[in-house]
C-alpha cells in the first residue's frame, strides 16, 4: 500500500509545477516574439521569398515582395506551383538541387505575361514533417543593363583604340628601377610584325630596337621621367622579315601614388614620312645641281635696291662680268655690274620701277649692255619674277651678245624672207595690233580667194562662228606670253568651203622688243583629216574584228555540242517520233547560228568565206518572204529588180546579212506604217564621180539599193553611221553593229556604199558590188556520201572544254573507233606514257592551257613517230596561224562540226576511204 506524500512533498511538487508552468509561459512568449520577428523580416525582405513544397512544387508561402514582383496577390500565389512562374519550366525543373544553390540567371513571367530575368538563391529544410524548398528571387534587369552598358563601353574603347593610327602603349618605371610594359594595343602587331606577347616582354621589345638607336631611346626616356616632361622620339625598329620601320613615340609621364612613373603614349609608323624627307633632300640636291649647271644665270635676291643674294650660280656672275664673291656683299651689285655712273643710275631706276609695278612684262629687260673699259661690250637679257608672299625675287640672266650681233644679219635677211614668204605654198597673213590684215602672200589668195585690196581696213571673215572663241583665246595667249601658238582650227574660203587648217601664229616685234602685230601661217590639212577619219574608221572595224575572234571560240564550242547531240539523238529516233521534227528544227537553228558566226568573222575579215557567182535578183527574191516577216505587216515592201543585170561573186549568206540589217534599220526608222523599197540595177562609175566620193574607184558595178520613208538622219548621224557600236536607237533596241557589219561585208567584197538622207525625208542605202568578169558555172549539188566508219583504230582526243570532249568521245565511239580522252595536255602525256599499245590518231584543240596543240603533238610524236594529227579549233584563222597551225600538210577541222564532218576528216587523216 502506497504511502501518501507528506505535506512538504506536496508543497515541493506544487512549487515545481508552478515553476514549470512559468517556464512554459516564458518559452511560448519567446517563440511568439521570434515568430513575429521572422515574419516581419520575411515580409519586409526586398527580394521575393517563396516556401515551396518539394514534392508537389506548390507554393506554401510568399512574402509581400513576391506579390509586388509577380503581380499576383498572396492568395493567388498560394494557388500556384513554382513552375507556373517560370518562362522556361524545363530549366527551372533541372535547376532544383538538394543542397544550397545559386542560379545566376533564369527568366520568370509576371501575371500579365511579361518576362524578366531573375537570380535565384535557394536551399531545403524539413518543416512540419515534409521537405520544403525556400527560394529568394531577385530581379536583375538593372544588373544586366549595367553589364550591357559596360560591354558597350569596352567595345567602344576597343574600337577607339583600333581606330587610332599606329598603337597606344603604357611604359612603367617603378620606384625600385624595375621597368615594364603594362599595356600595348593590338595595332602594335602590325607595326612590329610580332605578336603582342613578345611586345609586352620588355627585353624582347628592346631587342627589336635598331642597335644604333637603343642608347638614345634609353637616355631620352629616363631624362623625360626625371624631368616629368613629355617624351617624344623617332627611332628605328627591326622587323622579323629583315625590314626596318621608323616609329615616332610620343607620351606624357604620370606619377603614381607609389612613386612609380607611368608613360601613356602613342606609336606611329613614320617610315613613309622618312622616305619622303630623304626624297626631298635628294630632290633639293638635284635641283641645286641643275641650277648650278644651267646655261643661264639664276639668282634669288631681295626685292629692294640693296640686292642681297640668297643664291646665285656661276653663270649669273659670269654674264654680269663679275664674281660670286663680289656680288655676295650686300649693296655691291650696281657698282660691280655697271661701270658708267650715269647709265648705272638710269638702269637702277628703271629696274626698281619695273619691279615695283609687279607687271611680269615690265620685269624683263632685253639687250642690256655690260661694259668694261678696254673690253668689248656684251649684252644680256634679264628677267625678274617675284616670289609670292616673300620679299624676294628670282632673277635670271642670259648672255645675248651673239644674238645681238646676229640682229644685223637678220635685218639683211629680211629681203630674202619676203621672197620666201611670197613663194611659200602655205597661206600667210601679217596682222597689225588691231587684227587687220597688212599682208597676204599669193598662196592665201589662191587658197581662200580674197585679195588684200578686198580686205583692207576690215577683218578677214573666214573664222566660223563656232571657232571664234578658240581663235580669240589663242590670240590672247599669244599676246599674254609672247610665245608662238599653234593649234588646229577651221577656216572658210570666200566661196564658203570649210577647210581644216593648222594655225601657227607669232608676235612681230620691233627692235626694242615691242609687239607690232603678228604673222599667221595656215596649213590646209583637209585631205589629211579625211585620211585620219578613214584610219579611225578602220581601227574601229579592227576592234570589232578582235571582238568577233574572241567570241568565236567559246561560241563555236557550244554550237559543236548542240549540233553533235542533236545529230546523235536523231540517229536513234524514228522519223515518226513527235520530237523528231523539233530536233530537226534545233539542228537547223544551230547550223544557221554557225553560219552567222562564220559571217561575223567574214565581216571582220578573220575567216575565209565561200563566195559564189550570183544572180543578185534571184538571191534577193529568195529572201523576200523572210524580210516581209522581219519588217511586219504594217510596212509595205516593194521589190524593183533591174533587167538583165550583171552577175556578182560573193557569199550568199553575206548578201542575206546585208538585206536583213538594212531592212531592220529601215523598219526601225518608220513609225506605224510606211514603205521599204528594194531595187537592183547596173552602174558605171567614172573618175569624176569617184573624185567626189573618197574610196570609190571607177568601173562597172551591180547596184543594190534599200530605201525607206522613215524619219531620216542628220549630218552628224551620217558621219558616224558605220562606226562599230554607234546607234541612235533606245537602250536594248540595237547593238550598233548592224550597219558596221554591212560596211565590212561590202568592203570585203571590194564594193562601196553610199547613203543619202535628210531628217523627215527617209534614207537610201546604195551598195555597188563589182561586176563578175569570169565564166558563170552553175552550182551543182553533190550527192551525199555515207558516213565513213572506223576500223577499231585507237584515237586520243585532247580538249579543254568538257562538253566538247565528251561529245567527240561519243561520236568517235559510235563510228567504231577506240577512244581515250584527256582534258589537258599534261593529262594526255601522262595517259600515253602509261598506255600499252599503239595510238593511231591524235585529235587536239589548238589553244589550251599549259601548251598549244602543236607543242603537244610534237611531244607525243617523240613517243609515237607514226602518229597521225588532226587539229580542231573554234578560233579564227589568224589566231590559229599565230599558234603555228594551217601549214601545208596539216589536217584541220573547224568548230562547230557535225558527226559526218568529223567522220570524214578522221578517215581522211588516217588515210582511209
Amino acid at each position: 500500500m502506497n504511502q501518501k506524500p507528506s505535506y512538504e512533498e506536496l508543497e515541493r511538487r506544487v512549487l515545481e509545477l508552478e515553476k514549470a508552468l512559468r517556464e512554459n509561459e516564458r518559452t511560448e512568449k519567446v517563440l511568439r516574439q521570434n515568430e513575429d520577428k521572422y515574419h516581419q523580416l520575411f515580409e519586409l525582405e526586398s527580394d521575393a521569398i517563396f516556401l515551396i513544397d518539394h514534392a508537389s512544387g506548390r507554393i506554401l508561402e510568399a512574402n509581400h515582395a513576391a506579390s509586388m514582383m509577380y503581380g499576383f496577390s498572396r492568395e493567388e500565389l498560394l494557388e500556384l506551383r513554382n513552375s507556373d512562374l517560370s518562362a522556361e519550366p524545363e530549366s527551372t525543373k533541372q535547376a532544383i538541387h538538394d543542397e544550397a544553390h545559386v542560379i545566376p540567371r533564369r527568366y520568370h513571367k509576371k501575371k500579365d505575361g511579361t518576362t524578366f530575368p531573375v537570380e535565384i538563391t535557394g536551399t531545403y529544410f524539413n518543416w512540419q514533417d515534409r521537405k520544403v524548398h525556400i527560394a529568394a528571387i531577385r530581379e536583375i534587369s538593372w544588373r544586366l543593363q549595367a553589364e550591357d552598358t559596360l560591354r558597350e563601353k569596352e567595345q567602344r574603347q576597343q574600337i577607339l583604340a583600333a581606330s587610332i593610327p599606329g598603337a597606344i602603349f603604357q611604359f612603367l618605371i617603378k620606384a625600385d628601377g624595375f621597368h615594364s610594359i603594362p599595356c600595348i594595343s593590338a595595332g602594335a602587331e602590325a607595326l612590329f610584325g610580332r605578336p603582342i606577347s613578345d611586345l609586352t616582354d620588355l627585353n624582347l621589345l628592346l631587342d627589336t630596337i635598331h642597335p644604333d638607336d637603343r642608347a638614345v631611346l634609353r637616355k631620352s626616356i629616363l631624362e623625360a621621367a626625371q624631368r616629368m616632361q613629355r617624351w617624344t622620339l623617332e627611332y628605328r625598329i627591326l622587323r622579323p622579315d629583315g625590314g626596318i620601320t621608323w616609329l615616332r613615340s610620343s607620351s606624357n609621364p604620370q606619377r603614381l601614388p607609389d612613386g612609380s612613373i607611368l608613360f601613356n603614349g602613342v606609336l606611329l609608323d613614320i617610315t613613309d614620312r622618312k622616305a619622303l624627307e630623304e626624297a626631298l633632300m635628294e630632290m633639293n640636291t638635284f635641283i641645286q645641281t641643275v641650277l648650278d649647271n644651267l646655261p643661264i644665270g639664276v639668282a634669288v635676291n631681295s626685292d629692294d635696291s640693296v640686292v642681297r643674294f640668297d643664291y646665285m650660280n656661276d653663270n649669273f656672275a659670269k654674264f654680269y662680268r663679275t664674281t660670286r664673291a663680289t656680288l655676295a656683299e650686300p649693296g655691291a651689285f650696281w657698282e660691280a655690274v655697271y661701270e658708267d655712273p650715269v647709265f648705272r643710275e638710269k638702269i637702277k631706276q628703271r629696274v626698281m620701277e619695273d619691279c615695283a609695278s609687279g607687271d611680269p612684262e615690265r620685269m624683263q629687260w632685253e639687250a642690256v649692255p655690260i661694259t668694261r673699259k678696254g673690253e668689248e661690250t656684251t649684252f644680256i637679257t634679264a628677267r625678274n619674277t617675284m616670289v609670292p608672299g616673300r620679299p624676294l625675287m628670282i632673277s635670271s640672266v642670259q648672255d645675248v651678245t651673239n644674238h645681238k650681233r646676229a640682229e644685223d644679219a637678220l635685218r639683211e635677211s629680211e629681203a630674202r624672207l619676203q621672197a620666201i614668204i611670197k613663194s611659200n605654198a602655205n597661206p600667210i597673213v601679217v596682222y597689225d595690233t588691231n587684227g587687220l590684215p597688212q599682208y597676204l602672200n599669193p598662196a592665201f589668195t589662191e587658197v581662200f580667194g580674197w585679195t588684200l585690196d578686198e580686205l583692207r581696213g576690215q577683218r578677214i571673215p573666214f573664222v566660223p562662228d563656232e571657232q571664234k572663241e578658240t581663235t580669240a583665246a589663242k590670240i590672247e595667249e599669244l599676246y599674254a606670253f609672247g610665245k608662238p601658238v599653234k593649234f588646229t582650227n577651221k577656216r572658210l574660203t570666200k566661196g564658203g568651203t570649210i577647210l581644216n587648217v593648222i594655225v601657227s601664229a607669232a608676235i612681230i616685234k620691233d627692235p626694242l622688243g615691242k609687239g607690232k602685230g603678228m604673222v599667221v601661217n595656215l596649213i590646209d590639212i583637209s585631205e589629211q583629216k579625211k585620211l585620219e577619219r578613214q584610219l579611225h574608221q578602220a581601227q574601229k572595224m579592227e576592234s570589232v574584228a578582235r571582238l568577233a575572234g574572241g567570241v568565236a571560240h567559246d561560241y563555236n564550242n557550244m554550237l559543236s555540242v548542240i549540233i553533235g547531240y542533236a545529230e546523235l539523238t536523231l540517229e536513234k529516233m524514228s522519223p515518226s517520233d513527235p520530237l523528231h521534227h523539233d530536233l530537226q528544227e534545233i539542228l537547223a537553228a544551230a547550223m544557221r547560228s554557225a553560219d552567222i558566226t562564220r559571217q561575223l568573222l567574214a565581216f571582220a575579215r578573220k575567216q575565209t568565206i565561200a563566195p559564189k557567182v550570183l544572180d543578185l535578183n534571184a538571191t534577193v527574191e529568195g529572201v523576200l518572204q523572210m524580210l516581209r516577216r522581219l519588217i511586219g505587216e504594217d510596212i509595205d515592201l516593194a521589190w524593183l529588180p533591174g533587167r538583165n543585170i550583171w552577175p556578182v561573186k560573193m557569199d550568199p549568206t553575206q548578201l542575206d546579212q546585208i538585206m536583213a540589217n538594212l531592212c531592220v534599220n529601215a523598219r526601225d526608222a518608220i513609225t506605224d506604217v510606211g514603205k521599204i523599197t528594194i531595187e537592183t540595177g547596173m552602174a558605171t562609175l567614172d573618175e569624176a564621180y569617184c573624185a567626189d566620193h573618197p574610196g570609190f574607184i571607177p568601173g562597172n558595178f551591180v547596184m543594190l539599193a534599200v530605201s525607206d520613208d522613215g524619219c531620216g538622219m542628220d549630218k552628224q548621224t551620217l558621219v558616224n553611221l558605220f562606226e562599230p557600236f554607234f546607234t541612235t536607237k533606245a537602250v536594248g533596241r540595237g547593238t550598233g553593229l548592224g550597219l558596221a557589219t554591212v560596211y565590212g561585208i561590202v568592203k570585203q567584197n571590194e564594193g562601196f556604199i553610199n547613203v543619202s538622207s535628210e531628217p523627215g525625208k527617209g534614207s537610201t542605202f546604195t551598195i555597188y558590188l563589182p561586176k563578175y568578169l569570169g565564166p558563170v558555172i552553175e552550182d551543182q549539188m553533190q550527192p551525199t556520201d555515207s558516213v565513213p566508219k572506223g576500223r577499231g583504230e585507237m584515237v586520243l582526243v585532247v580538249e579543254d572544254e568538257p562538253a566538247t570532249l565528251k561529245l567527240a568521245e561519243r561520236m568517235l565511239s559510235d563510228l567504231g573507233y577506240k577512244v581515250i580522252v584527256a582534258g589537258t595536255p599534261s593529262k594526255a602525256i601522262n595517259l600515253v606514257k602509261d598506255l600499252a599499245g599503239e595510238i593511231h590518231l591524235l585529235i587536239t584543240d589548238v589553244v589550251m592551257p599549259e601548251m598549244n596543240g602543236r607543242e603537244l603533238s610534237e611531244q607525243l610524236r617523240s613517243l609515237y613517230p607514226a602518229l597521225k594529227l588532226l587539229f580542231m579549233s573554234g578560233y579564227t584563222a589568224d589566231v590559229i596561224a599565230h599558234r603555228g597551225v594551217l601549214e601545208d600538210g596539216v589536217n584541220f577541222i573547224q568548230k562547230p562540226f557535225s558527226k559526218k564532218d568529223l567522220a570524214t576528216m578522221v578517215r581522211q587523216t588516217l588515210g582511209g576511204k
